[in-house]
């Protein structure tokens, strides 16, 4: 609770940080943010963007309405979707880049997205940058080639 309230991630300290969500999927991590006060880019490839589209549609517009209604609520942030796909230059240049914030959750799964996901991090990140990377262990040789490609960026 005094974490909610006070800590890094307290709605006082998180109204109006930009943050971008990469590989959103249905763009979960991205509306948690966007709670927070954050204004939220949600970033997949062309295949999945109707559906998140469809979830920012139905959702964003519920959010703020039930927010508006509580005296007590926190202000909704902003959440759009856009498409990115890693290492493709004109995608990064097109959301505008830096961010404050840089989310991923459960996008470490293939060697071979390990370099382009590291230089879309890297192009969209600013000096003052957090990055919150979230996934499950699902193969520990991929895992280790990720702490072997990223060592000597972070």
């Amino acid at each position: 609770e005094k974490n909610c309230r006070k800590g890094q991630f307290s709605s006082s300290k998180m109204k109006g940080k930009r943050v971008i969500e990469l590989g959103a999927g249905c763009g979960l991590a991205g509306f948690g943010m966007a709670l927070l006060g954050c204004d939220v880019v949600a970033t997949d490839q062309i295949e999945v963007l109707p559906l998140l589209m469809r979830n920012v549609e139905r959702n964003a517009m519920r959010i703020k309405q039930a927010n508006s209604e509580n005296p007590f609520s926190v202000s909704f942030g902003s959440i759009q979707v856009a498409e990115l796909d890693w290492g493709n230059q004109q995608h990064i240049a097109a959301v505008d880049p830096p961010f404050d914030y840089i989310i991923a959750t459960d996008v470490v799964y293939a060697e071979r997205l390990l370099e382009p996901l590291l230089q879309t991090i890297l192009s969209l990140a600013g000096p003052r940058t957090t990055i919150l990377l979230g996934y499950e262990l699902r193969s520990t040789l991929v895992h280790e080639k990720m702490n072997e490609l990223w060592k000597t960026k972070f």
